[in-house]
């Protein structure tokens, strides 16, 4: 039996380019409506698209078409079902979420102070579910120059949020910890589904920021 190739950054293993079906890529807004949504297995808001009346959860985003098709292919090896959206920065891969429940304006606002409590069993994935699935990329970024402060709106909630801008991208505030290490695990229960993930440097300690790719600057 031929073994397949080592996994790839994404955590997923590689396929040969004549092994990979395509997925169709919606090139309009009009296709799809962006959203949150709030997941069976975590109380966390995640972002998300609207597609005939089902949910997309935010897989990741990549510079080529080439390897965007590549990640949905062993996605659906996985037994996933996947899109892809055309934005400026290139091409955002979702899966879909089968048991999603839109997240409203006041799941929106819950969540947000139910979000102090994530180190403990409440409102967070199990350590070993957080431990099992594979950890989305994230950077630590310890100079000021690396990204720029800004505002953003997203599509469903009507206050504006403190975000970054890093290589063209927004990251909506999660929060500020002191210890670098109770971050990373943070980041690890946030992004166990494939969410990326910032964590900046400053005087207070250390602050996580989730990407919100249909975000604009406000």
């Amino acid at each position: 039996m031929q073994s397949l190739n080592p996994a790839s950054p994404s955590g997923l293993p590689n396929l040969p380019s004549s092994a990979l079906p395509t997925v169709e890529i919606l090139e309009l807004r009009t296709d799809y409506r962006s959203c949150h949504i709030v997941l069976p297995d975590s109380n966390e808001r995640t972002a998300a698209i609207a597609l005939a009346g089902e949910y997309y959860s935010f897989f990741r985003v990549e510079k080529s078409e080439a390897r965007a098709q590549s990640i949905c292919a062993k996605l659906m090896q996985r037994g996933h079902r996947p899109v892809i959206t055309r934005v400026p920065k290139g091409f955002v891969v979702w899966t879909l979420e089968p048991n999603a429940q839109l997240a409203t304006q006041t799941t929106s606002a819950r969540l947000s102070d139910t979000s102090s409590s994530l180190n403990s069993s409440t409102g967070a994935p199990s350590e070993k579910a957080a431990t099992d699935a594979p950890v989305a990329p994230y950077r630590i970024l310890v100079s000021p120059d690396q990204y720029k402060f800004c505002n953003i709106r997203v599509p469903d909630l009507d206050k504006r949020l403190m975000a970054i801008c890093v290589d063209g991208l927004f990251y909506s505030l999660f929060k500020t910890l002191e210890d670098v290490q109770q971050a990373v695990q943070i980041v690890k229960k946030l992004n166990y589904r494939g969410n990326e993930t910032i964590i900046t440097k400053n005087a207070r300690g250390y602050s996580l920021w989730v990407l919100e790719p249909d975000a604009r600057m406000d």
